[in-house]
This record gives structure tokens, sequence and C-alpha cells, in this order.
């Protein structure tokens, strides 16, 4: 039977259908999986806390003052918002976003550390430590068998590295009592605090502090995606124009096949037998198509990413599989779409 299965021009551009589809899906995934990932993470971690506005009357306050109160209250789980610095590498800069912490804080709780995690006594602290996020590793410098990383003005050392998150990829998370201005003195304190610790935060109103809480609002992942993805749409018309080939070039396939199905179903072939010929043969076909679409879209994002640095994800393993996936899935439609192209002719006029 391998005969009546021989690869035509029909085949071939439904090979091209299943490229495109390939191409399209993983570029979308990789372009889009970031930032998914991203607003996930960060609508979690902002469910955990709320911002504090804390205002000193008729005076300023150090900041380290304002942590010594905090902690007297039991407060050992607040935050500072993040700064946003940046590190110069050569004619690049890349961005370094600063958030202090205090003992209480649980790090693991957003992801696994490369290393090792801060002792309580070092988190509240003044020593130079840090932990960085996965997309700050290349940047970290080696001195001595250890490495460091630019914060502010001054070298930390980096002692752990958070991986498996996109929300912490590119910030160094630092002790609140290592920062530089850390005795500084201020009106107005914003922090971040932990939803659980809020009723000791309102211990802290009197005749000299006045506090503020308010929700940090959870953002649309959607609009979040689009907003950060703008050639999302353009991926979008390339996925359909692979869709539409392959109904279309599904079509002329089983057309094709119509003649060479009759003489199968005259010799004796069951319907299960001809789905399982055409299923295989889509199969094959698709494959195809999936290797060589995975192949382009990995060349497409080392390019893109060399002119345009973290705008699409690595070809991961994640990648693959939900590529593959969807593909499959389109391969099984498309089947069956022949399928019931083929078994509902007329044999003896198919063979004439």
């Amino acid at each position: 039977m391998r005969r009546f299965f021989k690869v035509n021009s029909t085949e071939i551009f439904l090979v091209i259908g299943f490229v495109i589809s390939a191409f399209s899906f993983s570029i979308i995934i990789s372009s889009t999986y970031r930032y998914y990932s991203e607003i996930v993470e960060q609508n979690k971690f902002y469910k955990d806390y709320k911002i504090a506005s804390i205002n000193v009357k008729d005076k300023s306050m150090e900041l380290s003052e304002a942590i010594t109160l905090f902690k007297k209250e039991g407060m050992d789980n607040n935050l500072t918002p993040k700064i946003a610095t940046t590190i110069e590498i050569g004619d690049k800069f890349i961005s370094n976003r600063i958030m202090g912490i205090l003992g209480g804080f649980n790090i693991e709780r957003y992801g696994e550390i490369e290393g090792r995690n801060f002792t309580t006594e070092e988190a509240n602290g003044k020593g130079k430590l840090a932990i960085i996020g996965s997309g700050l590793k290349k940047y970290t410098n080696l001195q001595n068998g250890k490495h460091y990383i630019k914060v502010f003005n001054e070298y930390y050392e980096v002692i752990g590295v958070l991986n498996n998150s996109e929300f912490f990829k590119y910030e160094s998370i630092i002790p609140i009592n290592s920062f530089y201005f850390i005795n500084n003195k201020y009106d107005t304190f914003n922090q971040l605090v932990a939803v659980d610790e809020i009723n000791n935060l309102e211990k802290l109103s009197n005749d000299e502090l006045k506090t503020r809480i308010s929700e940090i609002p959870q953002e649309s992942v959607l609009n979040y995606v689009f907003k950060k993805v703008p050639q999302l749409k353009e991926n979008f018309y390339g996925l359909a124009l692979g869709a539409v080939n392959l109904v279309l070039f599904s079509f002329f396939f089983a057309y094709g096949i119509k003649r060479k199905i009759a003489i199968m179903k005259v010799l004796g072939a069951k319907n299960r037998h001809v789905f399982g010929n055409i299923l295989g043969k889509v199969l094959v076909i698709s494959t195809l198509g999936i290797i060589i679409g995975l192949v382009l879209s990995k060349f497409t994002i080392v390019l893109m990413n060399k002119g345009f640095p973290n705008s699409y994800g690595d070809l991961d393993i994640y990648n693959i599989l939900i590529t593959c996936s969807l593909v499959y899935l389109i391969s099984v439609i498309v089947s069956l779409i022949i399928l019931f192209r083929v078994i509902n002719f007329k044999i003896l006029k198919e063979i004439r």
C-alpha cells in the first residue's frame, strides 16, 4: 500500500502549512510566556502585601529608626517597593531593580535558590549581600572565587540566584539596613507590608505617625501581555495563515487520494485501516513541519534577542511541548476531516 502514498505537491504544501503553524505557535509562546509568567507571579506576590504610606508629623525620621519601630511591633516582613536602577555593560544598560527586605521575608516562596538564602541575622543586618534574579547572573563580577553585583554604586556579594521566576528575574534582593541611605531622614515612608502584619502596623499610628494602607491593584493578564508584546497581533496573523493552509490543503489532500482509497476499499480495507494509513501519513507530515518550524523559530529567537535583548524567551522544553501538542492536535483534526471526506463517496464512481 505504500505506493498509494507517494509524496506529491499537495503534501508538500501541507508540510508548509504545518511549518507555518509550528513556527507561529513557537514564536507566540516564546514572546508571551515570559510576560504571562511575570504578571501571574506579580499578582500572586502583591496578594501577600499591601502598600503602607507612613507620614511623620512635624519632623523627619531616619529610615533606620522607622525600621526599628516596625521590628518593635513584630513586623519583620515589610519590604521596600522596587527601586529601578540599571547596570552599565559596555554600551548597554541592564535593568536591575532593587528590593530591600528584613528577616521575615520568605524568598523561597517565589522561586528556587541556587546557592543559599540569607540567614535571619544577615537579612536584618548591614552586610553587603544579595540574592539576584537569574537574568542578572551573567552580569556579575568574579573576584577571589566570589561573585559580586553592582547595587547603586557599591558591589554586593552574590550568595544566591533565584531561579524559575520571571517577576524577580532582573532584581537584586538585599537587606534594607545595607542601603547607603539608611540613615537619611524622611517625613514620608512607603513600604510593602505583609497582610498578616497590617494590624501591627496600625498600632504605630499616634500623634507623631500617621499610616495609610491601600490595596495593591491586580492587573489583567491579557491586558498586560498585549501591552508588553506589541507583535502579538502580527504573530496571530501568521498563525491564522498556517491554520487556513492546513484546512485548505487537507481538502486537496483528501480529494487527491479518493481514488486510491477506493481501490483499497475494494481490496477489503476497513475504515480503521484507511484511517490508520491517513493518520500515519499526516503525522509524518506534521512531524516534519514541526521540526522545520522549531528550527526556524530557534534561529529567529536568537536573531531577535541579539537586536532586542530579552524580547523572546528561550525555546525551552515547555515551548516545544506546547507547540508539538497544538500542532499534533491540528494533525488529528486534519486527519478526521480527510477521513470523513473519503468515506462519504461512491467507490465505483471513483474507481472509474
